[in-house]
């Protein structure tokens, strides 16, 4: 791994702490898992919970699509190749939640799933059209500092 890629992927840890911090500042306590009392979102002022909603989500698709492309990309394709999965993950998770998606994942989906992701992921998720939003800005925002003044990425 080369030092330049080495910062990406020290990049790409700051940006994850930087969701952890949201998460644990601003989202309900019956999201955030780990730590369920941790979260005081009705601390938050009204006016920036439509921003910081959906700032998880865009955190993510940064995040790990630098410390991904630090460690697998090495060409343009490969770049976008990486931010676009990621975003398409980020929306996959977020469609999920969706009522008529996840009324459906329910009676079709295979047990690890429904045992996983319905029983706390889902049933504690809301669909949300500013986190497929993010989604994408994230990954478009990924895209341009890894490609923006990099030599050995072509």
């Amino acid at each position: 791994m080369l030092v330049h890629d080495m910062c990406l992927f020290a990049w790409g840890l700051v940006w994850l702490a930087v969701g952890f911090v949201i998460y644990a500042t601003a989202r309900p306590a019956t999201i955030f898992a780990f730590f369920p009392h941790a979260s005081n979102p009705a601390a938050v002022p009204a006016r920036l919970r439509w921003v910081l909603g959906p700032a998880p989500t865009f955190v993510h698709v940064i995040a790990f699509s630098l410390m991904s492309a630090a460690v697998i990309a090495r060409t343009r394709r490969q770049i976008y190749g990486v931010c676009g999965a990621w975003a398409a993950i980020e929306v996959g998770f977020e469609l999920a939640q969706h009522p008529a998606f996840r009324t459906w994942l329910a009676h079709h989906g295979a047990s690890v799933f429904q045992i996983y992701l319905l029983g706390s992921y889902l049933s504690r998720g809301t669909f949300d059209f500013g986190d497929l939003t993010a989604a994408l800005v994230g990954a478009t925002l990924a895209a341009g500092i890894l490609t923006r003044g990099t030599r050995r990425r072509k």
